[in-house]
């Protein structure tokens, strides 16, 4: 690792924090997010870790610091820093978030089975959203919606990535999906985004 060590702790009383071996992680990722956006480019970055070692943790720890100025960028008329976290189970989302508020980090859930009753376009959505990939396609389709109209991520994270099929997406992007195959859910989402945000990192 190079570079001087981001500190990922806030010393606040109640928030939790990340255990050391997750600061290590923490500061890994951030060096990738940090080249990629220097360079103006999107590299996606994909972690692999081991069961136990708290990934929940990992995406509200990120959220934080990445949104951690985002009340004095309002303030000097900047737009905020967003971040959104696609799950394929409603069950991770509704886990995520709940961590992620322990963490000190408001955010919005956009999951019809956790949405239910409520009218999407009458949500006003935090700087992070953690979401269900099938409900945020479902939006995105609505014309009635405008969720995302106004709402754009700079940070996706995708809870078990290897659920992604990149190969999908790829012929998505080039217009090279034949008659027979279908855009996945996951590959229309990211197509969405990575076309109003350039820079939006994976």
């Amino acid at each position: 690792m190079t570079g001087q060590a981001i500190n990922f702790c806030t010393g606040k009383n109640g928030e939790y924090n990340p255990r050391p071996y997750q600061e290590e992680g923490l500061n890994l990722i951030m060096q990738h997010l940090k080249k990629s956006y220097k360079e103006n480019r999107c590299v996606p970055g994909f972690v692999e870790y081991s069961v136990g070692y708290g990934k929940t943790g990992i995406y509200a720890f990120l959220a934080r610091h990445v949104t951690r100025m985002n009340q004095q960028r309002k303030a000097e008329g900047k737009r905020p820093f967003r971040v959104l976290v696609l799950a394929h189970q409603t069950e991770l989302t509704k886990q995520n978030s709940e961590f992620a508020w322990k963490c000190g980090v408001p955010n919005s859930i956009v999951a019809s089975d956790l949405n239910k009753g409520g009218d999407p376009k009458n949500m006003n959505l935090y700087d992070v959203v953690y979401a269900n990939e099938k409900t945020i396609a479902n939006r995105l389709k609505d014309d009635k919606s405008k969720m995302f109209d106004n709402w754009v991520p700079d940070l996706i994270c995708l809870d078990e990535c290897h659920r992604f099929n990149w190969v999908n997406y790829l012929k998505l992007e080039k217009g090279h999906l034949k008659e027979t195959e279908k855009a996945s859910e996951y590959a229309k989402v990211l197509s969405y985004f990575l076309g109003k945000n350039k820079n939006c990192q994976l």
